[in-house]
């Protein structure tokens, strides 16, 4: 099991956006990411920010091979990768009335995460392989900062997806599956 790491950046063009997510974010509500903001990762072993549409659009859409199930949820409930293997929306546990999502072992590795001040936001999520409930493969977790210029960090195993698979992935779900 290789898990692979990153930071998600996102930067609301407030020029072009859609006047009800400025509205609902002034209030102190999450949006979707819409099409005039850009989404930018960079992978800890890259060191390398790049633009999420433009590397989307350089490399082959047919290496895309994950199958999103739609859902209720902000999040998708599940997914299919390229072996077929599905990833499951891990449920938050309830702790004194309040739904806390329990983080386990795929940050575990990553040394910001224990320092980095975490938040709550309709995209954190963590997947599970369907079959072994303890392997996590794909999570997301906000962190600390503005909220025009949200900030992410994501982990995924390497085996069970491919970097543009994640990447689509991740631009999935902050997107509300327009991508």
């Amino acid at each position: 099991m290789v898990l692979k790491y990153g930071e998600i950046y996102v930067h609301h063009n407030q020029n072009e956006e859609l006047f009800t997510n400025g509205f609902w974010r002034f209030f102190g509500w999450e949006t979707y990411v819409d099409k005039s903001s850009k989404i930018l990762i960079m992978f800890t072993d890259k060191n390398e920010l790049f633009d999420v549409n433009e590397y989307l659009l350089a490399n082959d859409r047919e290496s895309i091979l994950i199958k999103i199930i739609e859902s209720t949820l902000p999040v998708p409930d599940s997914f299919t990768n390229t072996t077929g293997e599905i990833g499951l929306y891990k449920q938050p546990i309830n702790i004194n009335g309040i739904k806390k999502l329990c983080y386990g072992n795929i940050f575990i590795n990553y040394g910001k995460f224990k320092t980095i001040k975490r938040i709550p936001s309709i995209f954190n999520c963590i997947y599970i392989k369907s079959n072994e409930s303890s392997i996590e493969v794909f999570g997301i977790v906000r962190v600390v900062s503005a909220e025009n210029t949200p900030r992410f960090i994501f982990a995924f195993e390497s085996d069970f997806m491919s970097e543009t698979n994640a990447i689509y992935f991740a631009n999935w779900v902050l997107r509300g599956g327009e991508v």
